[in-house]
């Protein structure tokens, strides 16, 4: 049974039923999303059907995604005391191939936005060459990224 505040959030939802339904509905939503690609060109017909070929290998195996812990020891804990989230893994699942595919696409465009750092590291360095005097009124502001886009 998932925790209260995770179901009340919005972020999980209780599953009622099986896997093997699970992971048929998962293979139906996707066909269907892709269903307008095979119209538009014979080279989005081939990547589409090269994305269901992929993701009817992977539901082959009747598996969901891995869930693992990904600890925040600096958060406050919840009402569980626990200070951590889960991360479902997508490697190996039916949505990986399609789920990299997009992020293919958005990727220059994302990484492209001046205000948009690769990762902690970037962050680092380029606070790392500011010069800030303690007269100077200086606001900074950073954000993490709530969800990202995997199609589960």
């Amino acid at each position: 049974m998932q925790a209260p505040s995770l179901r009340r959030s919005g972020t999980y939802e209780l599953i009622t039923t099986t896997k093997d339904e699970v992971v048929c509905n998962l293979l139906t939503k996707m066909k269907d999303m892709l269903k307008p690609l095979h119209k538009m060109s014979p080279s989005l017909d081939r990547l589409a059907n090269t994305l269901l070929s992929w993701a009817e290998a992977a539901t082959q195996k009747k598996t969901l995604c891995k869930f693992y812990i990904i600890w925040k020891l600096h958060k406050k804990a919840n009402h569980l005391g626990v200070r951590s989230r889960p991360i479902a893994s997508n490697i190996g699942y039916a949505t990986a191939q399609l789920s990299h595919f997009r992020h293919c696409q958005l990727q220059t465009a994302v990484f492209g936005h001046p205000h948009v750092l690769r990762d902690s590291l970037t962050l680092i360095r380029e606070l790392e060459q500011w010069r800030i005097n303690d007269e100077d009124n200086v606001d900074q502001l950073t954000a993490d990224v709530a969800a990202t886009l995997p199609v589960n």
